[in-house]
């Protein structure tokens, strides 16, 4: 799992990427770093949405978190 800097464009936008292969071990402590930056997560999966990481991590920002969220991957 990588976190890479924030990204300041015009003051505006906050851009923060993180790529994760496996969901375990989940780093929160970076996760609600970067969240808290952006206040917005967007989760792009190569596979089906349900039961993957976005989901992991939409329950995981409705805990502890919420933010703006969007998951896109393949529908079942």
């Amino acid at each position: 799992m990588f976190f890479r800097d924030a990204i300041f464009i015009n003051n505006f936008i906050i851009i923060s990427t993180f790529s994760k292969g496996i969901i375990k071990p989940f780093d929160k402590k970076n996760l609600l770093n970067s969240i808290s930056k952006t206040e917005a997560l967007l989760v792009v999966e190569d596979h089906q949405k349900r039961n993957g990481l976005g989901y992991e991590l939409s329950n995981f920002c409705l805990k502890n978190k919420p933010v703006i969220f969007d998951n896109l991957g393949l529908n079942d």
